[in-house]
């Protein structure tokens, strides 16, 4: 019968009991003092049991272990003597069988794991400052572990524990029982693998399948692989209890015990490591444990990156990187003129959904039917001396008159006598165009007053989204006029109400232009969407954005109810009358932002311009305009950042897909907002651009981030190799 044990007992006259450390089912394990090394503490193991194949099995996990000290591996508990030195005969007895190795000073893997968790549940009622809490929501993208284990501790000991068992391997030793409880923390933080009562050798003898004896099939539920459970251990059968060991660290539960949405509370290069490593199938898990230990090293790096204490700021850096590269990337595109056409059709689409202003009470149109083909002179007699008697503001004439009409000496005689005692009467002529293919026009005969143009800027698609102010001079051209004919009926128009009067500037030099309370700015090429350096238009003019007010733009009469009604002065006093067609030529469509959606003939035209101008000098409505470089720069990195930030920030690519879409559709309101409210038109299809761009760029980084750190790792190794062949 076998004594017991207890303390300030000696064994073999030298191992003075000093208190018991743990025990098993069949063995115990007591830190001792020894009698002949000074005093120095140590540890031994004692057998409880007098069973021969427990004994055998017992001096076994000491051989393997003593075979393990040849390695000097400090992750592997060390031995130094077993009793009795040689295996006793069947019928001999001896009261104790225990073996001496070094005392490992810590706390055990799973008493660590049970504390840690403790401990943040006791203080999750703890509430974190807002400062803290606003930092780890934005900048962890996968959150700090549920325990005050930190995922920097788990990276170390993943690398040790797997370089462990790449020695264990090594001796063609098997460890069997890998589990917290097997696992001790030295205070320096590292770990030291004990207890290899479950380990077997692999030699010669080692049958491929174990029989049903109990110790050779020992094992611990929730961490044993399948194929060890069914009794065949191997090598792979250590890679699976390694990984229910990490699991269990990260988690604080038994592996049984898991919620099946664990994968995705952790990073990805960590999950799909621990996956592999636990997967139930042996064939596809790590090769072996060089392999093993090989992909452990460089994800314990990728997780001391992500989780280093600047670790926020190195990710807030490499997602600027990324806004960065995607932002000037796209503006370079823009600047090649590629996107015009699309930022163009963008463009067209927010003005569609601008409010409609309704017509603007300060013009009436006096529409010219279409059967009259040329207006004669005394026609325009009868209407305008009609209108003159009514004190209209402006008379506007947005007609070619140079073409053959009816007319005689005595009709032309009145029609020169009204310009002459009215200087409130305007004209409008057109340039030909730099090509030829469209002919000068005068206007004839000419009022007293100074005569404007009507040329309408097109864009490649033809349709008209800008508004030309200043022409340039051209000693060739008939037009003589270097005022568009919307800015002089515009100026006479607020004269009385802020003195405003045209001065002529040089569009070659002159880029601002002041009307009223408004300074214009000249719209450039390499400004909004105009990237495309083709475009003649741009060349010595002084234009703006056409800012359309409504599809119907104003109240129109025909000349027939004009010169048949009594009362008038209700309709023509203080306001601004244009004569023209108002109804369509369907030869000549104009093409407007609001597309096949409302049809605007060319008075109709003129009389959005000259509403515009008024309602901007007058501060009724902002100055429709691109945004300038800087604006549009720091607007499309802003945009690149925040969807970078985005896609780094957000782990599933379902995630990803909600997210760009709800970002796409959210800058798609900004946008027209501001048209809307303060008339800046920033460019939405770089931003789309740039934010699908920089989305992907960021959910890729991080999501291969693993995979770069890997190859830099393959790298710096081959690049060490290198420097170690150089030294011999």
């Amino acid at each position: 019968m076998m004594e017991d044990l207890y303390e300030k007992k000696v064994l073999e006259n030298r191992y003075k009991l000093i208190k018991q450390l743990g025990k098993g089912r069949f063995a115990e394990v007591w830190e001792v003092t020894d009698s002949l090394a000074k005093g120095k503490t140590k540890a031994i193991k004692v057998l409880n049991s007098q069973d021969t194949e427990h004994i055998k099995l017992f001096r076994k996990e000491f051989l393997n272990l003593w075979d393990l000290n040849d390695l000097n591996c400090d992750l592997i508990v060390r031995v130094e003597a077993i009793y009795p030195k040689e295996m006793l005969e069947e019928d001999s007895f001896i009261d104790h069988h225990f073996f001496v190795m070094e005392k490992v000073e810590g706390i055990s893997l799973e008493n660590l794991i049970t504390k840690s968790f403790t401990e943040i549940d006791q203080t999750n009622n703890r509430k974190l400052s807002f400062g803290k809490s606003l930092w780890q929501f934005l900048f962890c993208r996968y959150p700090p572990l549920r325990s005050q284990i930190t995922y920097r501790e788990v990276a170390d000991w993943l690398e040790q524990l797997t370089k462990a068992l790449q020695h264990i391997h090594k001796q063609k030793i098997i460890h069997c029982d890998i589990k917290p409880a097997n696992i001790m923390i030295t205070p320096n933080g590292n770990i030291k693998l004990i207890d290899f009562g479950a380990s077997m050798l692999t030699d010669s003898r080692y049958p491929v399948e174990f029989d049903t004896q109990s110790l050779t099939r020992q094992y611990t539920f929730g961490y044993v692989a399948p194929e060890q459970q069914n009794g065949q251990a191997l090598f792979a059968s250590d890679f699976y209890s390694l990984g229910q060991t990490i699991l269990s660290t990260i988690t604080g539960q038994i592996p049984p015990q898991l919620a099946n949405n664990w994968r995705s509370q952790f990073p990805t290069e960590l999950t799909d490591f621990l996956l592999k490593a636990t997967n139930p199938d042996h064939t596809k898990r790590h090769l072996n444990a060089r392999n093993l230990h090989k992909e452990a090293k460089l994800l314990a790096q990728s997780l001391r990156q992500k989780y280093a204490q600047w670790n926020g700021l190195t990710q807030v850096t490499a997602v600027l990187i990324i806004a960065a590269i995607a932002t000037f990337g796209t503006l370079f595109v823009r600047s090649t003129g590629s996107l015009q056409n699309l930022e163009l059709k963008a463009y067209d689409q927010m003005i569609q959904r601008r409010p409609d202003l309704g017509a603007d009470p300060r013009i009436l149109i006096i529409d010219v039917p279409r059967d009259i083909k040329a207006i004669s002179d005394q026609d325009l007699v009868d209407i305008l001396s009609k209108l003159v008697d009514e004190h209209p503001r402006v008379i506007g004439i947005p007609l070619i008159r140079d073409e053959e009409r009816k007319s005689n000496p005595e009709s032309l005689a009145k029609l020169k006598k009204i310009y002459q005692q009215h200087a409130n009467i305007f004209g409008l002529c057109e340039h030909a165009d730099s090509d030829g293919k469209k002919l000068s026009y005068p206007f004839s005969p000419k009022p007293n007053t100074d005569l404007g143009f009507g040329n309408t800027p097109l864009d490649q698609d033809d349709t008209l989204r800008r508004h030309l102010l200043i022409y340039r001079n051209s000693p060739m051209d008939e037009c003589k006029a270097t005022a568009s004919f919307s800015l002089l009926i515009a100026h006479h128009y607020l004269r009385s109400d802020l003195q405003s009067d045209y001065k002529s500037i040089n569009p070659m030099t002159d880029k601002n232009y002041t009307l009223g309370k408004a300074t214009f700015q000249s719209l450039e090429i390499g400004q909004g969407a105009y990237q495309d350096s083709k475009m003649e238009e741009f060349n010595n003019l002084f234009q703006i954005m056409l800012d359309y007010r409504s599809p119907h733009i104003a109240q129109t009469i025909s000349i027939k109810q004009f010169l048949s009604a009594k009362k008038t002065s209700n309709l023509i006093k203080d306001r601004i009358i244009l004569i023209g067609r108002a109804s369509i030529d369907r030869g000549a469509i104009n093409i407007t932002p609001y597309g096949n959606l409302v049809e605007v003939s060319n008075v109709e035209l003129t009389a959005h311009r000259i509403s515009q101008l008024i309602s901007i000098a007058k501060g009724e409505r902002p100055i429709l305009s691109p945004a300038s470089f800087i604006v549009d720069f720091l607007w499309t990195l802003g945009v690149a950042c925040i969807s970078g930030f985005l896609g780094w920030r957000i782990n599933s690519r379902m995630g990803q897909v909600i997210t760009i879409s709800i970002l796409i559709i959210s800058l798609s309101n900004i946008c027209s907002f501001i048209l809307i409210t303060q008339g800046i038109w920033l460019g939405y299809v770089p931003i789309i651009i740039v934010a699908i761009i920089a989305n992907f760029g960021g959910f890729i980084y991080t999501r291969y981030q693993y995979k770069f750190t890997n190859l830099w790792g393959i790298c710096e190794h081959f690049k060490s190799s290198n420097n170690s062949s150089n030294k011999f």
